[in-house]
């Protein structure tokens, strides 16, 4: 199979694709018109949409979508006590 060669929307692309998404166009809808698959589709939203969108793309809330924006590095944080408490009486 033959790979397709990238496509980099406009700004007015990607507008017509946000204006058909909150008219409640499915993302296959928005990709033929486009030619291309609904994930290339899912992947503009996805960086270009809100934090309430991504909410609901996602089914989870806007805190989280604007958590996962605010973080510097894609690796998850420890989970584990920052300092590790002494052990020893002194």
């Amino acid at each position: 199979m033959k790979q397709r060669p990238r496509i980099y929307y406009t700004e007015a692309q990607k507008a017509m694709m946000w204006d058909r998404w909150s008219k409640g166009d499915t993302l296959h809808q928005i990709g033929k018109l486009f030619d291309r698959p609904h994930t290339s589709i899912h992947n503009i939203l996805a960086a270009t949409g809100s934090h309430r969108s991504l909410a609901k793309l996602y089914g989870i809330n806007p805190k989280t979508v604007a958590k996962w924006r605010a973080r510097t590095s894609v690796l998850d944080e420890p989970m584990g006590p920052r300092d590790r408490a002494s052990r020893h009486l002194s």
